[in-house]
């Protein structure tokens, strides 16, 4: 075993202090990370949302890739702001941009009655809005469709998951959203400038329905682009325990050649327990990784490996679901990124000592679906925050380094760097 061997897994000293980044937001009440990614030069965005006594909103930062504040961005490397007056706005996702600018994915609360839609918002290189996308640099996509009367559903989720709204910029510029609430799933694509693509599915955008039960409310968590430019869309259903993949081509119709009928379902290990997933990624060979969750307690973190037409990969666990419980304890999962040597590497959540708490996890898993032992010599670490609420979000460097974010005990968030 090489001296790396030995230290892959283990926090990255090079990092913060000891590995760990505790931003210590002067105002902040609470202050909580969604979505993380690196640049090419190594600095580091985070959004998420920010609450203080006298600003409430979301908030988008930047580091430096030794995990220090970045001061040339925003106001000493963080920009705190909201979509249309509405505190009640977070950041999700963060998307780079060929030329420089960051295009930031949040939800916004948009009347008295809590429902929430998509919003995004693009910024230039230095911090400022950019005005040539959508007004001021922001858009609301307010439709009827993306709406719901009841605010997000978070009674059936585990510490680590909350309704969320993701982005994809296509190759052209477009970019499409994914949106859930209880009652409805939705596609939207936008032009780059933030409009609604009228020529996707005549209107901007699709509502999503099983071919064999259109009436069931489909729960959208991640699109994702596929290199042949077909979408892809994992989540659940709002009436069965079946969690799905689904593929849809550049029209907005259903790609009815994958899986069954353009959609894989997976069927819950239980009766009695309702399967999530919550994220894909693509694998070596065109292969679809779906993650998630079993959402009824105790709680297992879930992977499915998908050939490129829908049907199970063989070479991964037998072409069965890995379910994991991380010391046979309650486990789940809130993100997973592809290494370049095809390993997998999953974050989120496990049981805390108490039995009430979360801590954050991050486990690296061979292509075959067992765990690599070389990875913290066990395949998993714990982040080692005490009631905490496990890992809010995570994302991989070029050099196979993952990053971490999780809540720590002051309702503050940390970022850690781990060694590959």
């Amino acid at each position: 075993m090489s001296a790396q061997d030995l230290l892959s897994g283990t926090l990255d000293p090079a990092f913060g202090v000891n590995g760990k980044v505790h931003l210590d937001f002067d105002a902040a009440i609470s202050a909580t990370i969604k979505g993380l990614t690196v640049a090419a030069d190594g600095k580091i965005y985070f959004t998420g949302s920010y609450i203080a006594n006298e600003h409430a909103g979301y908030m988008l930062g930047r580091l430096n890739a030794d995990g220090s504040p970045d001061p040339t961005f925003g106001t000493q490397g963080l920009v705190i702001d909201s979509f249309a007056g509405e505190p009640d706005s977070a950041g999700s996702t963060i998307t780079l941009l060929e030329n420089g600018s960051i295009l930031l994915q949040a939800s916004t609360r948009v009347d008295l009655y809590l429902a929430y839609v998509p919003a995004l918002a693009r910024y230039n290189h230095n911090g400022s809005l950019d005005p040539d996308f959508g007004t001021g640099g922001k858009v609301i996509i307010d439709t009827p469709l993306a709406t719901a009367i009841d605010p997000p559903d978070q009674t059936a989720m585990t510490p680590t998951r909350q309704a969320s709204d993701i982005a994809q910029v296509l190759p052209d510029g477009k970019i499409l959203v994914c949106t859930y609430r209880p009652r409805v799933g939705a596609i939207f694509r936008l032009q780059s400038n933030g409009s609604l693509d009228l020529s996707f599915n005549g209107v901007g955008y699709i509502t999503l329905s099983h071919p064999d039960a259109p009436d069931q409310p489909v729960l959208i968590d991640n699109v994702l682009l596929q290199a042949d430019g077909q979408y892809l869309a994992c989540g659940s259903f709002n009436q069965s325990k079946n969690a799905f993949v689904a593929r849809y081509n550049t029209d907005g119709s259903l790609d009815r050649t994958f899986g069954k009928d353009g959609f894989v379902l997976v069927a819950s290990p239980s009766d009695d327990k309702r399967l999530r997933f919550t994220q894909m990624s693509m694998q070596p060979n065109q292969r679809i990784l779906a993650i998630g969750e079993v959402l009824s307690t105790p709680y297992e973190g879930v992977m499915v490996s998908l050939e490129p037409d829908g049907s199970p990969n063989i070479q991964f666990n037998g072409a069965r679901p890995v379910y994991t419980q991380l010391d046979d304890k309650p486990t789940s999962w809130v993100g997973a990124a592809m290494q370049t040597d095809g390993k997998i590497v999953v974050a989120g959540a496990i049981q805390g000592s108490d039995a009430i708490h979360f801590d954050g996890v991050v486990a690296r898993f061979q292509s075959n679906g067992t765990l690599d032992p070389v990875f913290n010599g066990s395949g998993w670490a714990r982040t080692g925050f005490d009631k905490g609420d496990g890992v809010t979000a995570m994302t991989l460097q070029t050099d196979n380094k993952t990053l971490l974010a999780a809540d720590d005990q002051s309702q503050k968030s940390a970022i850690l760097r781990y060694l590959a």
